[in-house]
């Protein structure tokens, strides 16, 4: 027990050993097809889909609370098989608070911060959806891959 102990301390973990890389990572741009995108949603059992520039920076995210708000606002008609992602731009935006709370870190960052960063969303009532992984933890780069919070809590 005690050697356990002093291992998880002397090897802490690290988002490294748990984050999805951007290969395994559904993703989608700016002119892609929206109802695409929310099948594949439904087919994978996924709750967001990062949209990504040219260089492969996060401009926004589709998520299931995405589309309901926005047919609330636009009406039933808004999305159909011709609807682009940049549509509806407005609704994809990392500042949207209805998608939830987006966070940027970087592949060293330690599991335990990441948690402590959950357990104080989670007090103040905020809803983090996902974490992006780039290199330095910055929104203007590069995105290496994302982890949950299920993939968080699973670990």
């Amino acid at each position: 027990m005690l050697e356990s102990i002093i291992k998880k301390i002397e090897l802490p973990k690290k988002v490294v050993d748990f984050y999805k890389p951007i290969s395994k990572i559904i993703s989608a741009h700016i002119g892609n097809n929206v109802m695409e995108y929310m099948q594949k949603m439904e087919q994978n059992q996924i709750s967001y889909i990062p949209i990504l520039d040219d260089k492969g920076f996060v401009r926004g995210v589709l998520g299931e609370s995405t589309v309901f708000q926005c047919v609330l606002d636009e009406g039933i008609n808004e999305i159909n098989e011709n609807t682009k992602f940049y549509h509806i731009k407005k609704y994809l935006s990392l500042d949207n608070t209805i998608t939830g709370s987006f966070i940027f870190t970087n592949e060293h960052t330690l599991m335990i911060e990441l948690e402590n960063i959950l357990y104080k969303a989670y007090k103040s009532n905020k809803r983090i959806g996902v974490i992006f992984i780039t290199k330095n933890g910055k929104e203007n780069e590069r995105l290496m891959g994302l982890i949950t919070p299920y993939d968080i809590i699973g670990n």
